[in-house]
């Protein structure tokens, strides 16, 4: 410790060691403050000259990967570059933080969502990886770093990574030697033939080990006694996991690179439709429906000017890219659909598509109804990650946090919006947002304390007050919800969202009579909606007349046939009613349409023990009380496991 390298880096401590060199964690003395950094020592196996040749080349390579690289914001600069006594070394920027190996603790699997989450925000990084053409071979939990200033994954040590050299009519990469780890190594990789697709295997048996929280020993012995002749995980027998993500995780880890995804962006989108969190309750949904509603034109525009900005610039560029020879209709279609990209943000979980700014004023003031269309969120994160490139700016930062929170990437959208707000304090509406996140996480909390704050910048804001009523609901803060919704009513009295947040409310106070109220005019103003239909079922339930609960509940149905949410209240209002058949039938279906849904489980287990069913109930029970666990919702648990034990004590 203590050396000093090229006159300037300072060793403060070895942070690995390796056949390839050594990793320092370094002072730069010729920098203000001398900040860290990390310095990389490029090793020789085997000094002669041609072997110094070659490693000269290879630290040439690396260097330059490494520049282009490191444009991305979650990984590490390029700082330096530089050769010392017959020695090569990196110098790259330093992310405080902890490997991503230390929340993976052996026996203590992860919940399903939070898996999923951090699979797409590896596999972001990936696609820009690969979209330079590099492998990296070397995709582990001890190369994700969770970086302490915003909670974003950042992908180090590219030391063995191989440049494709191919052209696009070459059907092979070139091969090269096996570097990586045996854990997370597909078949092809141990016989030095890594593939684009390799690492997207690696980022799969990483999903694997977090379900089913395994060591990397565990991991490496689910191949079996064949491996690595045949390279295939044996998983599924160990891990329990919802049929659209173990489909995609089999996809990923499969043992034949040409049956596996092909790219990064394959995996996303398939993944989209999984990262929607818990798809029912209308409590942590609704406040999305008009939260883009609220937003003031000129709000909008400042957002947009400097994306404008950058748009006018990309295509005066474009002739360029078209004498070189690039499909102009593709490029022109890239262009075009920037607008329709992020813009959805602002009108969360509606399918609006304005095609012009005087279309998307006219939305935005409720003028107009906004045309049917579904979003690309991942070319919107892909367009702000540029535009991030170019200038760190509030604007981008806030503009892919809610391309994240649209596309179901909780964690993701955290942290951006958390950046949006360190450069831009006072934005109450990026605070709503960082709101509404915080509640999608579960933390309530801070979500209240995010909307608060929202509101005190911006009282008149009425989605702040619209989210904060429906977090104070899950909070039992019935007359707290309701004062919400009522000043939401007062600056809009036309959204049904706010009289279907408060007939909720009006639900739990025991206002049944005022919830019937609310939830009617939901409906007058919104006939179309099913989640109105819905409340007032709900309502027309807690308050016993079960005939118009169970023809609202169908209603409900009719309309939208995908919320799980609807089936299982009229699964309690049937069996109410005495219809235990109907009960075991809407139950069904809501597992079907959500094969996360505690209570559903639960409810079906109750029923299947009326039926005499005794084993498929305990199965129910035992999923029930696993799926709360996974949430750390402990009364749910107990309530299920000791239903587990009723019946167990039963003759």
């Amino acid at each position: 410790m203590g050396q000093l390298l090229d006159k300037r880096y300072r060793i403060l401590q070895v942070l690995g060691s390796g056949a390839f060199g050594k990793t320092y964690l370094a002072a730069d003395l010729r920098r203000p403050g001398y900040p860290q950094c990390v310095v990389k020592q490029l090793r020789l196996l085997r000094p002669n000259p041609t072997a110094a040749k070659n490693a000269h080349r290879l630290f040439q390579r690396e260097a330059e990967m490494l520049q282009r690289l490191g444009t991305h914001p979650q990984i590490p600069r390029l700082l330096a570059f530089f050769e010392e006594n017959e020695q090569f070394y990196l110098v790259k920027e330093f992310a405080p933080g902890h490997p991503l190996s230390r929340e993976l603790v052996v026996g203590e699997p992860l919940p399903e969502q939070r898996v999923i989450s951090m699979v797409a925000e590896i596999l972001e990084i990936l696609s820009f990886v690969h979209g330079n053409r590099v492998i990296h071979r070397d995709i582990k939990p001890a190369n994700l770093i969770r970086r302490s200033a915003d909670g974003r994954l950042v992908l180090i040590d590219f030391g063995s990574v191989k440049e494709i050299l191919q052209t696009d009519g070459e059907s092979a990469a070139a091969r090269t030697i096996a570097a990586g780890t045996p854990a997370y190594m597909p078949i092809e990789q141990f016989y030095g033939n890594p593939q684009f697709n390799s690492d997207i295997y690696a980022v799969g048996a990483i999903a694997i080990q977090a379900l089913g929280g395994f060591s990397s020993e565990e991991l490496q012995a689910l191949r079996g006694s064949q491996e690595p002749v045949s390279g295939r995980l044996n998983w599924r027998a160990s891990i329990s996991v919802s049929t659209a993500f173990g489909t995609v995780l089999d996809k990923m880890v499969h043992p034949s690179y040409q049956q596996r995804y092909a790219s990064a962006e394959e995996v996303l989108m398939d993944l989209l439709p999984l990262m929607g969190g818990n798809v029912g309750e209308s409590i942590t949904t609704a406040a999305e429906e008009e939260l883009g509603n609220s937003i003031p034109w000129a709000e909008w525009w400042r957002r947009w000017w400097p994306w404008g900005l950058g748009l006018l610039g990309t295509v005066v560029g474009l002739a360029t890219l078209w004498q070189s020879g690039l499909p102009q209709l593709a490029i022109a279609q890239m262009i075009l659909s920037r607008w329709s990209q992020v813009p959805t943000g602002l009108v969360m979980n509606q399918n609006a598509s304005p095609s012009d700014l005087v279309g998307i004023a006219r939305m935005l003031e409720g003028k107009t109804p906004a045309p049917d269309r579904t979003w690309d969120y991942s070319k919107a994160i892909h367009d702000a990650t540029q535009a991030l490139v170019w200038s760190a700016s509030s604007s981008a930062y806030f503009l892919r946090g809610v391309a994240y929170y649209n596309s179901g990437n909780w964690n993701a959208a955290l942290a951006d919006l958390n950046q949006a707000l360190q450069l831009e304090a006072s934005d109450a509406i990026a605070r709503t947002y960082l709101a509404a996140t915080q509640d999608r996480l579960g933390d309530l909390q801070s979500a209240l304390a995010s909307y608060d704050r929202a509101i005190q910048d911006n009282g008149k804001l009425s989605a702040a007050h619209l989210g904060r009523g429906f977090v104070r609901l899950q909070l039992s803060d019935a007359k707290g919800a309701i004062a919400d919704f009522d000043k939401v009513l007062s600056q809009q009295s036309s959204w049904s969202a706010a009289y279907r947040g408060r007939a909720l409310a009006k639900m739990l106070a025991g206002d049944s009579e005022g919830a019937i109220t609310d939830s009617s005019q939901a409906i007058r103003l919104d006939p179309n909606n099913a989640r109105a239909y819905q409340v007032r079922g709900r309502t027309h339930f807690a308050s016993g007349n079960l005939p118009s609960a169970l023809a609202d509940l169908t209603v409900a149905i009719r309309l939208d046939s995908k919320d799980p949410e609807s089936y299982y209240y009229r699964a309690l209002t049937r069996q109410a009613l005495g219809e235990p058949q109907g009960t075991l039938s809407d139950l069904n279906q809501a597992i079907a349409l959500d094969d996360r849904y505690a209570m559903a489980y639960q409810q079906r287990g109750l029923v299947q023990v009326g039926l005499g069913n005794r084993a498929p109930a305990a199965a129910d029970f035992r999923q029930a009380a696993k799926l709360c666990l996974d949430r750390g919702q402990l009364d749910c648990y107990d309530a299920a496991r000791r239903e587990l034990e009723k019946l167990q004590a039963m003759p």
